[in-house]
């Protein structure tokens, strides 16, 4: 992992089985105040490989904003909850935020 400075924003990604899951991660995070927002996506049609087979499966992405480092907290937290054996988790820097949103964020994550 590549380590970011403390008070970069990042967007962290992950796919989810249904609305309520999504909604339950996303609730969960922003009670511990580990990220400052989240978004559900309409459900989306994923494919990939699963144990030698492709799946072809309905998921509802959970798009979520906070800083780089909340990251370890974030994931744990998510793993705790999520009901996949390997869920999807990924994140990355945003490269230009404006200042207002910004400092939004950091006022309201715990970091």
């Amino acid at each position: 992992m590549v380590s970011l400075g403390e008070n970069t924003a990042i967007v962290i990604t992950c796919s989810c089985p249904s609305h309520e899951e999504a909604a339950a991660i996303a609730r969960l995070l922003l009670a511990e105040k580990l990220i400052a927002c989240a978004q559900l996506s309409a459900p989306v049609r994923s494919l990939y490989w699963w144990r030698g087979e492709i799946c072809d499966e309905n998921e509802v992405i959970v798009t979520m904003k906070s800083l780089a480092s909340l990251y370890p907290r974030i994931e744990k937290a998510i793993l705790t909850r999520h009901s996949y054996e390997v869920p999807e988790i990924v994140a990355w820097p945003l490269t230009m935020v404006s200042s207002s949103y910004l400092a939004w964020l950091a006022e309201v994550v715990d970091g």
